[in-house]
């Protein structure tokens, strides 16, 4: 009977071990799985996998974390802000979780959350451009156009001024302060830099308009035109005739 009783033991113990075994291959390949369809951009797969690698592990830090990613990208911003908390709480010392709980709440037009997000991000590391200019957009959105000249400052400083958006964003910011001749100077550098893309000159036609020069707003909506631009051409029509 002892023996009996023993060996039903060890049976009931190996099969313990092997649904644990089963469950730990299960959530490796949930967690496998939801990564190739968040590589190949198939958002609501990669949430049902990360979802389900939940439910075996509500401890799986980077579950949260891409499951963050991929609700930013279905526009669930409440949702990988939840995620992205959890991230955090699971693990505080990645900056990249604040990060991106910082875009969740800027696509989210929850501007003070994110700009201290986005403060505490560059308190860690404080030489990434990107998460200036995201701080930047934050504060744009707060109407702190200055504030966000300062970042875009900081963001063209760290890029090595290779990222042109910046400019293009700095400009902007110029703009709502009618500081035309500082956002015509970013204008000017994009042009110089990019003389074939018609974007800029359309950009820059307004801003030259808006600052009393129509004669140059006239120029760059014809060389706009010529790019390919043909909406260049209403703007002559309304403007320069």
């Amino acid at each position: 009977m002892r023996k009996v009783v023993i060996l039903t033991l060890i049976g009931i113990m190996v099969t313990g071990s092997s649904c644990a075994l089963r469950r730990v291959h299960t959530e490796r390949e949930l967690y496998q799985r939801a990564m190739a369809h968040l590589e190949g951009r198939r958002f609501a797969f990669a949430e049902r996998d990360f979802t389900l690698v939940l439910e075996l592990n509500e401890n799986q830090e980077r579950a949260y974390y891409y499951r963050g990613i991929v609700r930013i990208q279905l526009e669930d911003f409440s949702g990988a802000v939840a995620d992205l908390t959890q991230a955090i709480r699971l693990n505080p010392d990645y900056t990249e979780t604040r990060f991106l709980r910082g875009m969740a709440y800027l696509r989210n037009e929850d501007y003070l959350l994110a700009v201290k997000d986005f403060s505490s991000a560059i308190l860690r590391k404080e030489k990434e451009a990107r998460f200036f200019h995201a701080r930047a957009q934050a504060k744009v959105g707060l109407e702190d156009y200055r504030g966000a000249i300062s970042d875009y400052d900081q963001a063209i400083k760290y890029s090595n001024g290779k990222n042109y958006q910046y400019y293009l964003d700095r400009a902007e910011a110029f703009i709502f302060l009618r500081a035309f001749p500082s956002a015509l100077a970013d204008l000017n550098y994009l042009v110089r830099k990019q003389p074939r893309n018609p974007n800029h000159y359309m950009y820059r036609a307004s801003v030259r308009l808006r600052a009393g020069d129509r004669e140059g707003a006239c120029l760059d909506w014809s060389r706009a035109g010529e790019l390919g631009d043909i909406d260049a051409y209403d703007y002559i029509r309304e403007y320069c005739n």
